[in-house]
């Protein structure tokens, strides 16, 4: 039913004119290297200027299957979370070994007004699968709808790089470390327990 009532409005838009924008969809990786087998959130953020207003939003997200996994998402806090339609966004079924995520989409619910400005329309997370020196991860087929329903024209759709180093493997140092801590504690168990008496 959700994914139903966001495509009604959509199709509604399609038959208005887009309007002319100066809206910007961009993403925004991790400041630093993930590493191999770990997840990470990945921001989405909008930008629109003060003529303009966002009630309703959808996009997809492309990137390389073999270093990436698709695993959650999340709406951010440019739509006012009280007013949103639905209690999370919604999207496409995703299968593992897909290489993209598609319809993320919300909307805003009733009379709420639009949102106007800069902000965090919502988080993707995703798995590090692979090492990479730097993952594309790509918007694609962004649709942004006024209070008015009218789409919003001329979006302009920034992606972001992702690096993922191997899974961190520790020092020779630290084995030793380990090894030492070990035989500590073993040696400590061995004072500490009783002694059997002699018959």
């Amino acid at each position: 039913m959700k994914r139903h009532l966001l495509w009604s409005l959509i199709i509604a838009s399609l038959a208005l004119s887009a309007v002319a924008s100066a809206a910007t969809i961009s993403l925004q990786g991790p400041p630093g290297p993930v590493t191999v087998g770990s997840s990470f959130w990945l921001d989405v953020n909008v930008a629109t200027n003060a003529a303009e207003n966002i009630w309703a939003y959808q996009f997809s997200l492309q990137f390389d299957p073999a270093i990436l996994q698709f695993l959650d998402a999340q709406d951010g806090t440019f739509l006012p979370v009280a007013d949103l339609a639905f209690a999370t966004l919604v999207w496409d079924p995703y299968t593992p070994g897909d290489g993209a995520i598609s319809d993320l989409s919300n909307s805003l619910s009733g009379d709420a007004p639009g949102a106007t400005g800069t902000g965090l329309l919502a988080q993707v997370q995703f798995l590090a699968l692979a090492p990479s020196p730097g993952s594309f991860v790509s918007p694609f087929d962004t649709i942004l709808l006024d209070f008015d329903l009218n789409q919003l024209g001329g979006v302009v759709e920034t992606g972001t790089q992702v690096t993922v180093t191997g899974a961190q493997v520790p020092e020779p140092g630290t084995w030793a470390l380990l090894g030492l801590g070990l035989a500590v504690s073993a040696f400590r168990r061995v004072i500490a327990s009783p002694r059997r008496s002699r018959r």
